[in-house]
């Protein structure tokens, strides 16, 4: 195990306990008095998930896997670690204490500075890599999502400009909020997790198919920023995106489909050997394109933008079911994860009795009860502290 790895991996996994605890709480919200405001709760939820878990758990990974140690430990990316750390905590605290506000925006504008200059030093350092390595495709996927991660940002700076310009109600607010979702889902966290997946391959030396893999680069960043009309279609203006909603969602669901493909069977059975968090990713991966291709279908459009519990599945389905599961699942086979089996059966169990309640709710609301929702929030949260702590004491659990 690398040891080194092993111990940063704890912080992003401290803020994924946050997140999901976080989420019991919203759950519980509706029960009982959990002291602090709902919509607090929320934000620190979503600003936990996205920057203190995902964004953390994937700085690590691609520093430590494509820079050298001296890189890492005497230039840059030592003190943007630690600087980002402290700043993510100001971000938990100052979100969970007063929601929007003074603080909270000072925060979240410092770990976007901090965002940049990685973005920024990364992009340059893997440039002068011999062509040898700049030639390997896990580092293509993974270039192209800081690239879209830089994109992403300007969405925050959008949604600020309007709601300090008294737009926050329209059309403009919500089309910069929606830009930001898009290029971190689609984006930077799409193209980091499949980069992880082929770094994987490559440090074992597994085969694929090399030129249909290239192929699913190409059509995913060529659909990526038309893809973006996708989540436009409930706008008044969605009549003019209609044609290049649908044709960007092929485009990308061709993508994946292409990207399982290139896998022959020898390999398959590598990524999946008793890792069943890999193969039920990458299954909630192509779920995930597939429901985006049939959200431009005029019903699936009204369940995808106006049926709550059905939006929230989406969300799970996307930031739990594919990424969450595949990071761990990556980060277990480089060794900087133990296996907490239990863990991670009660965290897959919340998982997919929460995305069956969600989608049951969504069609037929008055079958369910609100406190089966709870109960898969809760289990989903007990299986995360259990990984945590399996980690953190090295202890069968």
């Amino acid at each position: 195990m690398n040891a080194v790895s092993s111990r940063w991996i704890l912080l992003s996994l401290f803020f994924l306990c946050i997140a999901a605890i976080a989420g019991s709480m919203m759950r519980l919200a509706v029960f009982t008095n959990v002291f602090l405001p709902y919509e607090n709760i929320l934000h620190a939820h979503s600003h936990i998930a996205f920057q203190g878990w995902l964004y953390l758990a994937l700085f690590l990974f691609i520093t430590k896997s494509y820079l050298n140690p001296d890189q890492f430990n005497k230039e840059r990316y030592r003190w943007q670690l630690y600087t980002t750390i402290v700043i993510l905590f100001g971000v938990l605290v100052s979100f969970l204490v007063q929601g929007y506000g003074l603080f909270s925006i000072i925060f979240s504008s410092l770990f976007q500075v901090m965002n940049y200059i990685f973005c920024f030093t990364f992009l340059v350092d893997t440039s002068k890599l011999p062509k040898v390595s700049k030639a390997k495709m896990s580092l293509k996927f993974i270039r192209v999502a800081v690239v879209l991660l830089s994109i992403s940002t300007l969405g925050p700076w959008g949604v600020a400009i309007f709601s300090a310009n008294g737009l926050a109600d329209t059309e403009y607010f919500d089309t910069a909020l929606y830009f930001f979702f898009h290029f971190q889902y689609n984006g930077w966290f799409t193209f980091a997790i499949l980069g992880a997946i082929i770094y994987l391959a490559e440090q074992n030396h597994i085969q694929y198919n090399s030129k249909w893999l290239f192929r699913s680069y190409q059509l995913l960043l060529w659909s990526v920023v038309p893809a973006f009309s996708l989540s436009l279609l409930d706008m008044s203006y969605a009549n003019l995106l209609e044609i290049l909603a649908v044709l960007a969602g092929i485009i990308q669901f061709m993508g994946i489909i292409f990207f399982v493909l290139s896998w022959n069977t020898p390999s398959i059975s590598f990524i999946m050997r008793g890792n069943y968090l890999l193969s039920i990713g990458i299954l909630c991966l192509t779920l995930k394109y597939l429901l985006q291709l049939a959200s431009s279908v005029p019903y699936f459009k009204e369940l995808a933008f106006l049926n709550k519990p059905i939006i929230i599945g989406y969300i799970h389905l996307t930031m739990i079911g594919f990424l969450t599961f595949v990071l761990l699942g990556v980060l277990t086979e480089l060794k900087w994860l133990t296996r907490s089996k239990i863990g991670w059966m009660t965290f897959l169990l919340g998982f997919l009795s929460s995305e069956i309640v969600l989608l049951l709710i969504g069609f037929q609301p008055q079958l369910f009860h609100y406190k089966m929702i709870v109960l898969s929030s809760v289990l989903m949260a007990i299986g995360v502290i259990l990984i945590f702590i399996r980690q953190l004491f090295n202890v069968s659990v």
